[in-house]
């Protein structure tokens, strides 16, 4: 008898957990979807002068108080600076699209196959691939206080600006090859700046205070990430 009820009281336990799952992938599911929709408004009505301005106004933000710049995003119900993480995330992905076309055009015996474009739209994408990477990572751990997509792609966004100014510095070896002298460890030094702001971001979307706590999760998100930029190396991508 008590066998009996021990297996009902599990079938049970076991039902409502599918459930409950069931009901987490369609949630997942319908934000994706209307993610995906408000992006595609969004980037119908961007006003490209009054982004630069809220651009100029991040920035600068980012650089007095950058704690406090990712807070406000990561707290914003309007999701007022969602544009302007679309429009970074072009731009990015802009520069790499352009590097590699450089890249290709100034070979001393210029050829063009379909491998060197399928390269070319990797690297392209990549930018793209690197934030949903961080979303969907931060998505599985953070149960404490769940943010919408939005939210959390545009915190990941703005704390990828270094690595976006990185990408820029770059250019600057088509003027001269000793410039990398000068821009390898900027770089790295703004790859140390966007780990920290990406902590800030975890920190906040999690509205976690305890700094212990905060640092656990940021290694649990960042161990996924790589977990995930492991699994797409094999497809010739890297994020």
């Amino acid at each position: 008898m008590d066998e009996e009820k021990n297996e009902n009281i599990e079938n049970d336990v076991n039902e409502v957990s599918s459930v409950e799952n069931t009901n987490v992938e369609n949630d997942i599911k319908q934000e994706t979807v209307n993610t995906f929709n408000e992006a595609k408004e969004k980037m119908k009505n961007i006003n490209f002068k009054e982004e630069a301005e809220i651009g100029k106004g991040l920035f600068k933000q980012l650089f007095t108080n950058p704690r406090e710049a990712i807070y406000e995003i990561a707290h914003d119900p309007n999701n007022s600076f969602f544009k302007t993480a679309l429009l970074l995330v072009i731009i990015w992905a802009g520069l790499l699209l352009i590097r590699e076309v450089i890249y290709y055009m100034g070979r001393k015996y210029f050829t063009f196959t379909f491998k060197d474009f399928l390269t070319i739209i990797k690297t392209t994408i990549s930018p793209v691939l690197t934030i949903i990477a961080l979303t969907a990572s931060m998505y599985i751990f953070n149960k404490k206080s769940k943010k919408s997509l939005i939210t959390t792609i545009t915190a990941f966004t703005v704390a990828k600006i270094p690595v976006i100014v990185s990408v820029l510095l770059t250019y600057l070896r088509y003027i001269s090859l000793n410039t990398t002298y000068i821009t390898s460890p900027i770089n790295a030094f703004l790859s140390v700046i966007s780990a920290v702001l990406i902590y800030f971001a975890v920190k906040s979307l999690a509205n976690e205070e305890d700094e212990s706590e905060s640092l656990k999760l940021f290694i649990k998100v960042i161990g996924v990430y790589y977990i995930i930029y492991f699994a797409l190396s094999f497809l010739g991508l890297y994020i």
